[in-house]
């Protein structure tokens, strides 16, 4: 196997053709640590730390978890969030640790709906994607049929799907040339910072 690091600035071609030579080189294709999901994780790095930096403390948990899974380096703004949350606690200026890093669940937040839709929205997009390449329009029909294989409705299957596209765009059966271009300028422009 090989030890191929992956680098922000790839365009989505490059990240994916350093996944093909992972994957050449004996690597597992759903490795975390697989260069396409860490090119990946990267770019979500940089949103995290967007959100963390509106207030949004649960971020840093996102972040650490993020590098941890998929062999990243800890960005420099993660670790000194975290180092000031842990002196925070450790030293008693704070009584928790939800105070420092966030509530997991928002006060009246629903476990069991939250739990079903990190469960469940893959296997959704999975099933709409399957659909779609045998011809199926991505539609309200589809979203309803596929609903009900999971027993959802179908505008909760189609929030499933549209929140993976979101989060992962390089998984978007209809993304078109203008997407790739988009995210291949963005990461020209990283670049030259």
């Amino acid at each position: 196997m090989t030890d191929v690091a992956a680098r922000k600035e790839w365009t989505v071609h490059e990240a994916k053709a350093a996944q093909r030579k992972f994957e050449r080189a004996g690597g597992d294709p759903v490795d975390p640590a697989g260069p396409l999901f860490q090119w990946s994780n990267l770019h979500t790095l940089d949103e995290l730390e967007a959100r963390h930096g509106k207030g949004d403390r649960m971020a840093l948990m996102i972040a650490i978890r993020i590098c941890a899974n998929h062999d990243l380096v800890l960005p420099q703004w993660a670790a000194l969030a975290y180092i000031r949350a842990f002196d925070a606690v450790y030293n008693y200026r704070t009584a928790s640790w939800d105070e420092v890093l966030g509530r997991q669940l928002a006060k009246g937040g629903k476990l069991k709906a939250q739990r079903q839709r990190l469960e469940l929205r893959f296997h959704v997009h999975s099933e709409v994607c399957a659909a779609h390449r045998l011809g199926q329009p991505i539609d309200e029909g589809l979203f309803d049929t596929v609903g009900r294989k999971f027993e959802i409705n179908g505008s909760t299957a189609r929030d499933y799907f549209y929140d993976v596209n979101r989060k992962f765009p390089y998984l978007n059966p209809t993304q078109d040339k203008k997407h790739l271009q988009k995210v291949s300028k963005r990461s020209v422009n990283t670049r030259r910072t």
